[in-house]
């Protein structure tokens, strides 16, 4: 009979078991050659010869000695393998990490930008200029004297960094009177610090930028406001605040109005994160 769980067993005739002064005949011999030459036929041979027809169980056990691959199809050495793990999806480059090694170059993530990292093996990727908000959807004041809320833009925890910066740019309009116009930018909520907040009459638009950086520590800041009108230059104002950016916080555009008869746009705003 063949193999059975690896096991050759002979079949048993007047050949085998062999007894002394037994007879034999040429049926069981015949018998005998036929299954052995069966069992042969299915053994793998080391010249590579004999083509494997099933998955072969290593039962825990390696292979060995392997030679490299190199085409389509052929078997991968275990440092292969450890290479063709840093191939992360198609396209992807690799780099020196060391003598007779390779790591994925990184392509860092949204927003990043590589930089230098003097005598490491691998790139340093640092977040560039990235958009928070923009919208050119016209936001009206409604018909009130109160402080009203324009748009609100959400700053992630540690998002700046501590020497980051934001950038705030708004375009506005309104009824040109000899009654006032209160635009304001805050930083960190509805009551937040003031870092614009022109009081303005005959005007009728204004584009004005606002920055805010961090001083190289995440709870301090200092910013100023340049703006101008279809008039004249408004000059530039300074504010400080002390915001923890390591917490989620918001800039809050308002507006208000000393009539409520008149109008109060909010005709466009822009906002930059540039984190340090």
């Amino acid at each position: 009979m063949p193999f059975t769980s690896g096991i050759y067993a002979a079949p048993l005739n007047s050949w085998n078991p062999a007894v002394a002064a037994s007879a034999v005949n040429a049926t069981d011999w015949v018998a005998l050659l036929t299954d052995l030459t069966t069992a042969l036929s299915t053994v793998v041979l080391k010249d590579g010869t004999q083509v494997l027809t099933a998955n072969i169980p290593m039962g825990g056990f390696k292979l060995t000695g392997l030679a490299a691959g190199s085409v389509a199809g052929d078997s991968l050495r275990f440092e292969q393998a450890a290479l063709l793990s840093t191939y992360t999806t198609a396209g992807d480059i690799v780099q020196a990490a060391g003598a007779g090694a390779v790591a994925r170059l990184g392509i860092g993530t949204l927003g990043q930008v590589p930089a230098v990292n003097v005598g490491a093996t691998a790139l340093t990727y640092i977040s560039g200029l990235q958009v928070l908000a923009k919208s050119a959807v016209a936001v009206s004041a409604p018909a009130d004297v109160t402080e009203d809320t324009l748009a609100t833009i959400t700053v992630p925890a540690n998002a700046m960094g501590a020497n980051g910066a934001l950038r705030i740019t708004t375009l506005w309009s309104f009824t040109s009177s000899g009654n006032t116009k209160t635009l304001r930018v805050r930083f960190s909520g509805g009551a937040g610090t003031l870092y614009f907040t022109p009081i303005l009459t005959v005007n009728t638009n204004v584009e004005c930028v606002v920055n805010i950086a961090n001083r190289n520590t995440t709870n301090s800041q200092v910013g100023g406001s340049l703006a101008t009108s279809d008039n004249a230059a408004l000059g530039t104002t300074k504010a400080t605040s002390a915001v923890d950016t390591t917490a989620g916080t918001t800039i809050v555009i308002t507006g208000q109005k000393a009539s409520a008869g008149e109008t109060l746009t909010l005709e466009s705003y822009l906002v930059e994160l540039m984190p340090g």
